[in-house]
């Protein structure tokens, strides 16, 4: 079998190992380069002109997946629970509690779905018929739903179905900016791997040598991980932070709140906890974000992903 050494045929062995050396060294140095490049255009975050610590108002009227993609560029679990709370604000869905055994129950109003959008009428269906009888649920059972394995696997196979069906019908801006940079950052781990592979092969055994495969292999990593606000979402992020910061403190506040319900959804998504208490007559918001939040939790955990 020839050896490596036979491409350098023109070149003794402690040559052909110094040129090898270099070889590391200038891909090392490559690679640093391009990490620091990575991290200015893909990474680090505009300036912003917004300073304010509080912002009293909801910045925009995006939907509460949009606020989620915004904030942490993927659906949450607790967009669904802002998502089954707006049904709430717009009728779809009320409250009520059974006489006979004290659950308190999610029902289904009789109203026209005839303007239902399909995200809407799969978040009702994913609610009402999956985990209830087609007509209620109680809050209960929605917390319980995903002890069972069936259920389990039913319920994630079903929400990745929603996740999908909700980022298509709702991401109607562009939050992020777009990496150009994979053609590369490919072609600097593929060489940082070959580059591993000659070290063994040819027998040099150089530390260098094998220290290429790590960062090379993180280096594509850190590529697929990172991400960049545009510069007009980076704006409204801060402002969306600033709101969180004054939905945390809201008692400290004396403002008059037109549409409570409101707050309360964006607050669900932003993590914002006992926020219902203070600023509306009803607690059951709470309940039941909480107990969809167990349950898409179980699901994400032990779900079948085979299904998907």
């Amino acid at each position: 079998m020839p050896s490596i050494y036979d491409v350098f045929d023109f070149l003794d062995k402690g040559e052909a190992t110094e040129v090898f050396s270099m070889l590391c060294i200038g891909w090392f140095i490559f690679a640093v380069l391009i990490t620091i490049y990575l991290y200015i255009r893909n990474y680090k975050p505009y300036k912003t002109d917004f300073r304010d610590d509080f912002y009293t108002q909801i910045p925009s009227n995006i939907s509460p997946i949009e606020l989620s993609e915004l904030m942490y560029k993927k659906v949450v679990p607790s967009a669904l629970s802002a998502e089954v709370l707006k049904l709430f604000n717009e009728g779809v869905l009320r409250i009520e509690k059974d006489k006979n055994n004290g659950e308190t129950y999610i029902h289904l109003n009789r109203i026209s779905n005839k303007d239902f959008t399909i995200g809407k009428d799969y978040t009702v269906k994913l609610l009402v018929n999956i985990m209830g009888n087609g007509s209620r649920v109680s809050i209960k059972e929605i917390a319980k739903f995903c002890d069972r394995k069936r259920n389990c696997d039913n319920f994630y196979m079903e929400y990745k179905i929603w996740c999908r069906i909700m980022r298509k019908e709702n991401l109607k801006h562009i939050f992020y900016e777009r990496k150009t940079q994979y053609g590369i950052v490919r072609f600097l781990t593929i060489i940082g791997c070959l580059l591993f592979i000659a070290n063994i092969i040819g027998g040099f055994r150089l530390n260098i040598g094998y220290a290429t495969l790590l960062p090379a292999v993180l280096l594509l990593l850190y590529f697929t991980k990172i991400y960049k606000r545009t510069r007009e979402a980076n704006e409204e992020y801060h402002k969306w932070i600033a709101f969180k910061q004054f939905l945390e403190n809201i008692e400290n506040f004396k403002c008059t709140i037109m549409n409570p319900d409101e707050y309360v959804v964006y607050g669900v998504v932003l993590g914002v906890k006992g926020l219902e208490k203070k600023i509306t007559e009803h607690t059951y918001y709470e309940e039941i974000a909480n107990a969809l939040n167990k349950c898409i939790i179980k699901a994400l955990l032990n779900g079948d992903r085979k299904l998907v």
